[in-house]
């Protein structure tokens, strides 16, 4: 009797041990996000800078931010900021006539409550970082359901001098992205 008691104890204690380390795999690390699934208050944070345009030749006015993931040694709030600012620059150096852009801050934007329904002529860009190799990722949806999300990629991140050098490659992958949904006149996954 005693060494069947003895065996269910350590078969008991190897599965707890087991148990807390697949539950340790499973919350740590860079994890690849599926970006627009179920995400919770702690697995994100929304960017309070917001990109304004004024264009009559893009369907869309407003690009917001959210940070699904971000690992780097970066002040959040200068990152957000350098990261609308960058993306601002490489959208002007596009093709489009008559376009204007601006970065504002809006509070209101950090309020997970404000982002109960998607707006119109809006674009939400998710971003994220993976460590090895380094790379940049985001997606660019034109909605809240799985369908509008229309564009996915990660770019490689270089480790240079200077946080705009750095975003870079991002913004200027996004801004491709952008041009060529507008080109296309497709803002969802079907087309």
């Amino acid at each position: 009797m005693f060494g069947r008691h003895r065996i269910v104890v350590i078969v008991c204690g190897l599965l707890s041990v087991i148990a807390t380390c697949l539950f340790w795999f499973s919350t740590s690390g860079p994890a690849s996000p599926v970006v627009g699934e179920a995400d919770t208050p702690e697995s994100f944070a929304y960017s309070p800078f917001v990109l304004k345009l004024s264009s009559s030749e893009i369907p869309f006015d407003t690009i917001t931010f959210k940070d699904v993931g971000v690992q780097t040694s970066e002040e959040p709030q200068f990152l957000y900021e350098s990261l609308a600012e960058s993306l601002s620059l490489e959208l002007s150096r596009g093709e489009v006539v008559n376009f204007s852009s601006e970065v504002i801050y809006s509070e209101e934007i950090l309020d997970p409550a404000n982002h109960t329904s998607c707006g119109s002529k809006h674009i939400y860009v998710d971003v994220w970082t993976q460590r090895a190799p380094a790379m940049w990722g985001y997606s660019l949806w034109s909605g809240c359901e799985k369908e509008s999300r229309f564009a996915w990629k990660q770019v490689p991140r270089e480790d240079v001098e200077g946080l705009h050098l750095t975003l870079e490659p991002l913004t200027n992958d996004i801004a491709d992205a952008l041009r060529e949904a507008t080109t296309r006149d497709c803002f969802n996954s079907s087309c």
